[in-house]
């Protein structure tokens, strides 16, 4: 089995994208559906949160809170969720994150090799929902571009769970390695 993709890129640009929200961000609409940016960030938060845990790795910040997502923006707690976002690249870059296997939902398992493969394409994906709908660049390398865009195309069809992907949008030929991975996730580009 080849290495996971590297979700250190991803998780670098998540980061320094939630420093640079402002007050009125959080009720940005996003391309996810129905979301706002304050829903995406919460959203990332508690899976980059139980992505970490699942690793293995400890949490290293505040508890979860009860505040609604669109609190999650404002002042510092923006650096505990960019924290969490490295934390989660870090933690799953250790080969012993990908062993055994964890639950998704009640009675259903989920590989932890592919839930290592998976993360990364997450970040990538909500990274660019997040700059989309903020009118913020956002660029990957294209061999990071490329191995989430397989692992989605590879997952999504057969999630384990009904919600864990959305169907994917078709394309035309000449499609942007990007705006393929987007569609690949259920987004129109």
């Amino acid at each position: 089995m080849t290495e996971p993709p590297d979700p250190r890129p991803a998780a670098r640009q998540w980061a320094g994208m939630l420093g640079a929200l402002d007050d009125d961000d959080p009720v940005r609409p996003t391309p996810c559906t129905d979301d706002t940016v304050g829903d995406l960030v919460d959203h990332v938060d508690k899976g980059c949160r139980g992505l970490v845990t699942v690793a293995g790795a400890p949490l290293i910040g505040p508890d979860d809170t009860a505040e609604p997502a669109a609190a999650h923006v404002r002042g510092d707690p923006r650096q505990d969720l960019a924290h969490y976002a490295v934390a989660l690249a870090a933690a799953w870059s250790d080969p012993r994150a990908r062993t055994g296997s964890s639950p998704v939902a009640p009675g259903v398992d989920l590989p932890n090799a592919i839930r290592g493969r998976i993360a990364p394409a997450e970040l990538d994906v909500h990274g660019c929902d997040l700059a989309r709908a903020n009118g913020r660049p956002f660029a990957l390398p294209d061999d990071v571009l490329r191995d989430s865009l397989d692992r989605l195309l590879a997952f999504v069809p057969t999630a384990p769970v009904a919600g864990l992907g959305s169907e994917p949008v078709a394309v035309p030929p000449g499609t942007p390695l990007l705006d393929r991975v987007v569609a690949a996730a259920g987004r129109r580009t």
